[in-house]
C-alpha cells in the first residue's frame, strides 16, 4: 500500500557513505528514498523548490558548508511533520545537543547497524519518540551551561580594560582570553 510508504530524505556529502545507505533503506519494501542532497544548500533548495513529502530526514551534522543542525531547523519550519534523525559520525555532546534542540527527534552514530537505522526510520515515521524525555532535558541543559558560562566569560572579557586585553598578561601560562573559550 503506498500510503504506507516512508518518504526519507538522505542529507550526507560522501557518496561512499550516502549511496550505500540509500541502497540499503531502499531495499526495504515500505522505505523510498525521495532525495540524496550532499550538503546544507542543496538541501534547502530542495525543501524551498519542490512539494516534496518528507517523512523522515536522516541527516549528517558535518555538511561541506555548514551543520545538519540548520537544515534541522529549516526542515521543521517548512515540514513540521517530518522528523529529523541525526546520523552522525560526531560523538561532541554539544554537537548532539544542539541538533536536539534543533529538534533532531533521534540522534545515532554512523557504526550503528542497518537494522537498527531501519527500525528507527519506521518507529519515527509512525510518530514514536526515539529520545527519552531525559535525553531531550539533559540536551536543554547542557545548553543552557554552555550559554550561561560563554556569557560570563564574555562579561568578564568586557570588564579588561583594552590593554589587559591586548596585554602580554595573555601569554602567561595557564590565562585564557575570550578568544580560547
Amino acid at each position: 500500500d503506498v500510503s504506507e510508504e516512508i518518504r526519507i530524505i538522505v542529507v550526507e556529502d560522501h557518496d561512499t557513505f550516502r549511496d550505500p545507505l540509500a541502497f540499503m533503506l531502499e531495499r526495504e519494501p515500505d522505505l523510498t528514498v525521495v532525495a540524496r542532497p550532499r550538503s546544507l544548500s542543496e538541501a534547502r533548495e530542495i525543501l524551498e523548490s519542490t512539494e516534496l513529502t518528507v517523512d523522515v530526514a536522516i541527516v549528517d551534522l558535518n555538511l561541506p558548508d555548514g551543520s545538519g543542525t540548520d537544515l534541522i531547523k529549516d526542515l521543521r519550519a517548512s515540514r513540521p511533520r517530518a522528523k529529523a534523525l541525526v546520523l552522525s559520525a560526531i560523538s561532541e555532546q554539544r554537537y548532539l545537543a544542539e541538533a536536539i534542540e534543533a529538534g533532531a527527534a533521534g540522534v545515532m552514530h554512523k557504526s550503528t547497524r542497518m537494522i537498527d537505522l531501519v527500525q528507527a526510520v519506521r518507529r519515527l515515521a509512525v510518530g514514536e519518540q526515539l529520545l527519552s524525555q531525559q535525553e531531550v532535558i539533559e540536551a536543554l541543559r547542557f545548553i543552557g551551561r554552555e550559554r550561561e558560562s560563554h556569557r560570563e566569560a564574555q562579561a568578564l572579557s568586557e570588564k579588561l580594560t583594552p590593554s589587559e586585553r591586548s596585554g602580554s598578561e595573555a601569554d602567561l601560562p595557564g590565562h585564557l582570553t575570550a578568544a580560547d573559550l
